[in-house]
């Protein structure tokens, strides 16, 4: 169990009354990973959800190269600051991981159990109502800096294919 004043903290748990607060309170622990600790992997099973309190956390995927293991690569493509949430997919079927997470450097985070709190959505359908609009506005936020990110690829990369064009005669 975390201190109801750490839940408190974060604008993520705002919504929620006192007593829900509590709840989500009950259900957590404050954890602590060196650097380089991977916190959850790809296609794993996603049974935590985070809230970051300090340290960064990269995530990323791993391009594998069949039948050439030395060239499998890592993409870094968010980092999680203090304050936010993540491993949200602990909350959405089929609850698998759908890249990898490690401490960038020292990290304290809030772990909550995801399966008691889908239990506690089963009992209270305004915080699972509630939570998920959270979830899904942290979700939003990444994909559309995700999708910036790809853009800024495509228009800034020198390999970049460009649009057949037409010539004139």
């Amino acid at each position: 169990m975390v201190p109801l004043e750490l839940i408190q903290r974060y604008p993520f748990f705002s919504f929620l009354n006192q007593d829900q607060q509590k709840l989500i309170a009950e259900i957590s622990e404050v954890v602590h990973f060196d650097p380089k600790t991977m916190i959850y992997k790809e296609k794993g099973p996603a049974d935590w959800l985070y809230v970051l309190v300090s340290g960064n956390v990269d995530r990323f995927f791993t391009i594998k190269v069949e039948d050439h293991p030395e060239q499998n690569r890592e993409i870094v493509y968010g980092e999680v600051c203090p304050g936010e949430m993540f491993g949200i997919l602990s909350l959405i079927e089929p609850r698998i991981h759908s890249s990898s997470a490690r401490a960038s450097q020292k990290c304290e985070m809030i772990r909550i159990d995801a399966v008691r709190l889908l239990e506690l959505f089963e009992k209270d359908d305004s915080l699972a109502y509630d939570f998920m609009k959270q979830a899904v506005k942290t979700i939003d936020k990444r994909l559309n800096m995700t999708l910036e990110q790809l853009a800024s690829v495509w228009t800034y990369s020198p390999e970049k294919i460009t649009p057949f064009k037409e010539e004139r005669k």
